[in-house]
């Protein structure tokens, strides 16, 4: 069998091991997220509700997840969240390639899939939600160009800085709810983005002194 036979879909609990791919990485608690880095954790009212929705969306396309079939998955994911996901499943794809006769190794392939599609999906969601509108507000006050600082924002980064580090699965979050239409999650989403972009832009001021 070659790498992109088709492999089928694993019985076993799919929502449990959704839960496990998403938690793991992003969330603690029913109400509670941590940042990119683990340690930095803040309350989120109701995240819970929006993180069972996004797994209910990925458990409906749970029939592609196999080498054969996985363009589908992401176009599907690509479709809703307005993304480009082509590297990530070029990569994926090079990766099946690669690892030869896949029978009998389907739970792997799933998580595999799904640790991708939530990574591309949060870097993404960060890029523009959080990265670009730094740089904007930058420019703005100052009305200097972002990279004349884009070192001191990449050591800050770095260095474990809560307020970064959180802006990633905020903007997650915002995503999410922008996509699933859960306006009272996107209104706190929008608002806790915003508190943590002004915190960076007040660090990259006072180290700018």
């Amino acid at each position: 069998m070659d790498a992109m036979t088709e492999v089928q879909t694993p019985e076993f609990d799919i929502t449990t091991l959704l839960r496990q791919a998403v938690y793991q990485q992003l969330f603690l608690s029913k109400d509670k997220i941590m940042g990119r880095m683990p340690q930095n954790v803040m309350q989120f009212k109701d995240v819970g509700f929006l993180l069972d929705n996004f797994i209910d969306h990925i458990s409906e396309q749970v029939d592609l997840l196999n080498p054969k079939e996985v363009d589908a998955f992401f176009r599907f994911f690509e479709n809703k969240f307005k993304m480009d996901f082509s590297p990530v499943r070029e990569q994926i794809k090079h990766n099946f390639e690669g690892m030869g006769d896949l029978s009998g190794q389907a739970l792997m392939i799933v998580y595999m899939v799904l640790t991708k599609l939530l990574e591309s999906t949060r870097e993404q969601a960060y890029k523009k939600f959080g990265l670009s509108r730094i740089q904007k507000e930058w420019e703005f006050t100052t009305k200097q160009h972002f990279h004349g600082i884009r070192e001191d924002f990449q050591l800050l980064a770095q260095t474990s800085d809560k307020s970064i580090s959180l802006l990633y699965n905020l903007c997650f979050i915002r995503l999410l709810a922008e996509v699933f239409d859960e306006k009272h999650i996107l209104k706190n989403a929008k608002r806790q983005v915003t508190i943590k972009i002004n915190d960076v832009i007040n660090k990259m001021l006072k180290k700018a002194e």
